[in-house]
């Protein structure tokens, strides 16, 4: 078994949270952090050409956001957004 699954309270913007594991008796610390993306919400019809375009649009600066982000942080997670949300959060783990 390599991972496990703790609920975490909702993170705000910017903020971290950190995991500390006994392992064998050794102390290993993990720490994460949700970064929040502006985004606009679509609805499921995506039939408007003009949405389509808007959702490539925004999937391609998510894409740009997460790829300039800091080295020292791997990607773990990117949420749905909730309807009519304004960000889309992204999870991100701090590398050892």
């Amino acid at each position: 078994m390599r991972e496990i699954c703790i609920p975490l309270p909702d993170l705000n913007v910017g903020e971290q949270a950190d995991v500390v594991v006994y392992l064998r008796g050794n102390k290993t610390e993990f720490h994460y952090r949700v970064e929040s993306i502006p985004w606009e919400f679509y609805s499921d019809d995506l039939k408007n050409s003009n949405k389509k375009v808007k959702l490539q649009e925004q999937i391609k600066n998510l894409k740009k956001t997460i790829l300039d982000y800091d080295k020292n942080w791997e990607l773990v997670q990117i949420f749905e957004p909730s309807h009519k949300s304004q960000y889309i959060q992204v999870l991100y783990k701090k590398k050892p």
